[in-house]
């Protein structure tokens, strides 16, 4: 995935995140088994913000309307629990340009400096 935005609300396999490259996944992991199954060397996986979790209530309200998903319908009824079951997964590097703006930084160049550290340049 290198852009866009995915709801997952069924199962997921082994290795979540794997190739993940931008973009943004929010993940129904109602038996905390995503930790296990993420590929952490790629992407991270966070509790969702007020802003995530209304963002993915109207996702989810967009789909049970186009498709009338019992699954999506019952987790709409049971939200405030619910949401609680959702984790966002996004790239590292995703996240790491986004501190970097919200510290008012350029995160092109501090990534540019921390990979020239070390490095001999004749």
């Amino acid at each position: 995935m290198t852009n866009g935005t995915v709801v997952i609300l069924g199962p997921f396999g082994r290795n979540i995140g794997a190739g993940m490259t931008g973009g943004e996944a929010f993940v129904h992991d109602p038996t905390r088994v995503l930790d296990l199954r993420l590929n952490g060397q790629l992407v991270v996986a966070e509790q969702l913000d007020d802003a995530a979790a209304e963002k993915l209530r109207a996702l989810i309200e967009r789909h049970s309307e186009h498709t009338r998903s019992a699954r999506a319908a019952r987790l709409l009824a049971e939200w405030p629990a619910a949401v609680g079951e959702f984790r966002l997964i996004r790239p590292k590097d995703e996240v790491r340009r986004i501190e970097a703006e919200a510290e008012g930084t350029d995160y092109e160049e501090t990534e540019a400096e921390s990979s020239d550290a070390g490095v001999a340049i004749p």
